[in-house]
């Protein structure tokens, strides 16, 4: 009998050590994973929710990590502007601070067509995760012709999306279970419908119907002899889905949510408590294990909601085996947490073309907080106002963690709403956690495909000229024509592949990559090595296919919208005569043939030299060689990229640092950087001018003039195929606008006849607040009414928040 004991207790401590080792091995998986692919999250708020063609639409986008402070990964930001028809109109790449922010445009022209369009954000990094983890908004875009508008009608199909949700995912036999179901059209939009569970003996056992958003739950003690269906009927169509077989062995989780506290419980019906725990994990946080302490036949629990943080929280059962069979998501908002911005206009009498000063301040229950925030503000005529389809407050705290489509996610966060906490728990019950999945924690699938970027990418492959499908190893360098101080050396591996990352680039330059040639002692030579050809890869833009909701039929705020538009439209029309369509006439010179090298820039009659590149045989890379080259009398001196030009005969007055000849470029003075980073492509001819010709430049062409005529050529369109040199346009950083914003506080402002009704009426995308509080300002215009200040922020410690407040120009 003591023999026996004595095994019962190693048996027992044998257990333990494999539930402790379970455990362990679980939390170090998970921290392996969370490490190797930590979160990054993307906000963007427009200027406005629906626009019409010809607009200009703003926005700010703040990017952050799992925890919602700055992220620490990325700092180059792709936004892109998607039709109806799924093309991407628009993709910018953006440069994001220290602060987390980017802001940008979209122009809407007005031969796009109306419809539904999507705002799409990423990150590189991002891209190793299904795209339904980008961020993604809808905009409504309007034509200004209301008959042209894409207004959908409502679906009539009868088609309905209805899916069951079993608490905890399995049903359990013999126990009361929890089950959640959810209702959508074809076009992915809620509806309410109502019916009875049925059993296979016809039998109506309870009734059930929606309480929110198509959304809805009933209790079913589940007997295992019996089988289920709902039926209902909608729009005069009766439908039946079936329930699905319950577990003889398994576990009931069971969470309850109450204004302080959230509630979990576990049961089970004929299986084990030993050896088994629940995970509370918050994003990449394992927040709280449970164990307990016996072997109960229940598990019970409770926890204050300031003792959890913020956001969407995934609680996992694990069996003794260490498997999830059990899981649900709760959606904690911790008091400590809630930010409210006060936003205060300064003047009580309102006028128009007025100055206005804003003041805000960020309060959590009633005080000031101490804390730095950055914030973006849209002002609008609330007649044209339409709340966003999702804030940054609803965006990064819930519908970022969740998989599948939440229908107005920001009434969840309306302070007015008395039912949020039910409803939310309704939302958490029928749908998924987007992150990952438990299985690829245990199975350590950690090998990320996309690398952060804080800057661009070049990547390629270098092959063998002869045989290109063979890849070398070669070293290869990187430089801008403009910039060519700048020299990155890298060596593809032995398939020839090379990478140059984070590269910052703030505007649009020419770039080149080449492998370098080496002679018998192995020193490098400035010359391209004409045994390699270089194959640089293109740009891709990941596949996305949004879904989206149909437009809504034309409404009151609509055709207000839409008259704006047609009023802003005539505004332009009447003021701004940029373009003047003349007639078109026909002129005979019988007498002069017209001289097909003349352009409206020369002040010369005809050049001492000329070189017409159609002409050539000869594939050059730059001006330089071409000069070099082709016209005697001239000698290119200098370094690469301070190249100056010697014409023989010019005056030589002036500082001797500065000998070489001026250039000129359709006309126009331009430096050395210019010059270099012309395509060949587009340089149609060249002259040198000498003496007179060139005097007519003043002083500039005491040395000599080389004056470049673009339009292209025939030759060098023709698509090169150069060894061991790759030359490419390169796109940097987009360059946002900025908003327009009159100062009526200038005489000539003031008095200016142009009417002024800008859409919107302000826009701020960067703003920061030091110690909660900070201030604005700017000017009303000619409308009158009652006008929307509209703003969101985070605080520097990942706490997001809107602000909301009404004035009336009078």
């Amino acid at each position: 009998m003591k023999h026996f004991f004595l095994i019962l207790i190693s048996l027992y401590s044998v257990f333990q050590i494999k539930a402790q080792s379970s455990v362990k091995g679980l939390v170090d998986n998970f921290t392996e994973y969370s490490q190797t692919f930590p979160s990054e999250k993307v906000h963007i708020h427009s200027s406005k929710e629906v626009a019409s063609l010809g607009d200009t639409l703003y926005f700010s986008a703040y990017l952050v990590g799992d925890d919602l402070r700055v992220s620490e990964l990325s700092r180059l930001l792709y936004v892109g502007l998607i039709s109806p028809k799924d093309e991407v109109i628009q993709e910018l790449s953006l440069r994001v601070d220290s602060l987390g922010r980017a802001f940008g445009d979209f122009v809407l022209i007005d031969t796009l067509q109306s419809g539904v369009y999507k705002i799409r954000a990423f990150t590189n990094y991002q891209r190793n995760f299904e795209p339904e983890y980008f961020f993604s908004k809808t905009i409504s875009v309007l034509s200004l012709d209301v008959a042209k508008v894409n207004s959908a009608k409502s679906d009539s199909s009868g088609f309905i999306n209805f899916h069951l949700f079993p608490e905890g995912g399995d049903l359990q036999n013999g126990l009361d279970n929890f089950i959640a179901f959810k209702a959508t059209d074809a076009n992915n939009h809620p509806i309410e419908i109502s019916g009875y569970i049925v059993d296979d003996l016809g039998q109506k056992i309870k009734p059930f119907q929606s309480a929110h958003d198509g959304m809805g739950l009933f209790i079913l003690q589940v007997n295992p002899e019996r089988t289920y269906t709902c039926e209902y009927e909608y729009k005069g169509r009766s439908y039946s889905h079936g329930l699905p077989n319950g577990l003889d062995h398994g576990y009931l989780l069971h969470v309850r949510n109450t204004e302080e506290q959230i509630h979990i419980s576990v049961q089970s019906n004929n299986s084990s408590f030993h050896n088994t725990f629940l995970v509370l994990q918050s994003g990449d946080r394992i927040i709280e294990i449970v164990k307990p302490k016996s072997s109960p036949k229940a598990i019970y629990f409770s926890r204050f909601r300031e003792n959890l943080p913020t956001g969407t929280i995934k609680v996992t059962m694990f069996d003794g085996n260490a498997r999830a069979v059990a899981e649900r998501l709760v959606f904690n908002e911790n008091p400590l947490d809630c930010q409210n911005l006060q936003i205060n206009v300064d003047s009580t009498q309102i006028t128009r073309r007025s100055k206005i000063n804003l003041y805000y301040e960020l309060q959590n229950d009633g005080l000031v907080t101490s804390t730095i925030a950055t914030l973006s503000t849209s002002i609008s005529p609330i007649k044209h106002f339409k709340d966003p389809e999702v804030s940054i407050k609803s965006n990064l705290l819930l519908t970022s963690d969740l998989k599948g489509h939440v229908y107005q996610p920001d009434q969840y966060f309306d302070p007015k709403n008395n039912n949020s906490i039910t409803e939310l728990d309704l939302l958490m019950m029928t749908n998924g956690w987007r992150r990952f999945q438990w299985e690829k924690i245990m199975q350590k699938q950690h090998q990320p495909q996309y690398f952060p970027e804080t800057g661009f990418t070049v990547s390629g492959r270098i092959t063998k000229n002869i045989n290109r499908d063979k890849g070398v190893s070669s070293k290869i360098y990187f430089s801008y024509l403009q910039n060519p101080m700048l020299q990155l050396t890298t060596t593809s591996d032995e398939e020839g592949y090379f990478t140059f990352r984070n590269l910052d680039v703030r505007d649009t330059v020419t770039a080149f990559v080449k492998t370098i040639s080496e002679n018998d002692r192995k020193k490098e030579k400035d010359v391209a090595n004409n045994n390699t050809f270089i194959q640089l890869d293109k740009p891709t833009i990941p596949h996305y296919t949004p879904s989206f909701s149909c437009p809504d039929q034309l409404n009151k705020l609509d055709s207000a919208i839409i008259e704006r538009s047609q009023k802003l439209f005539d505004i332009r029309s009447a003021f701004d005569q940029d373009v003047v369509i003349l007639d078109a006439v026909e002129i005979n010179d019988k007498k002069k043939p017209k001289d097909p090298f003349r352009r409206p820039a020369m002040m010369y009659s005809r050049p001492d030299r000329r070189i017409v590149l159609d002409s050539l045989d000869t594939y050059y890379q730059n001006v330089f060689e071409v000069i070099q080259s082709r016209f005697s009398g001239v000698k290119v001196v200098g370094p690469f990229g301070e190249q100056q030009v010697i014409i023989r005969g010019a005056t030589s007055m002036g500082s001797n640092n500065n000998i070489g000849a001026t250039f000129l470029v359709d006309g126009i003075p331009v430096d050395l950087s210019y010059v270099n980073s012309l395509p060949m492509s587009n340089v149609s001819f060249i002259d040198v001018l000498i003496g007179a010709n060139a005097i007519v430049y003043g002083t500039q062409g005491a040395r000599g003039v080389v004056a470049i005529y673009t339009g292209g050529n025939t030759k060098f369109n023709v698509e090169t195929d150069p060894v061991g040199l790759e030359t490419f346009a390169m796109t940097g950083y987009y360059p946002p606008r900025e908003f327009y914003m009159p100062n009526y506080t200038t005489p000539s402002e003031k008095q200016n006849v142009r009417p002024d009704f800008r859409s919107p009426l302000y826009w701020n995308p960067m703003q920061v607040l030091i110690k909660g509080m900070g201030k604005d300002s700017f000017f009303t215009s000619d409308e009158k009414g009652e006008f929307v200040i509209y703003s969101e922020g985070i605080t520097t410690d990942g706490k997001p928040f809107t602000g909301y407040k009404t004035f009336t120009v009078e």
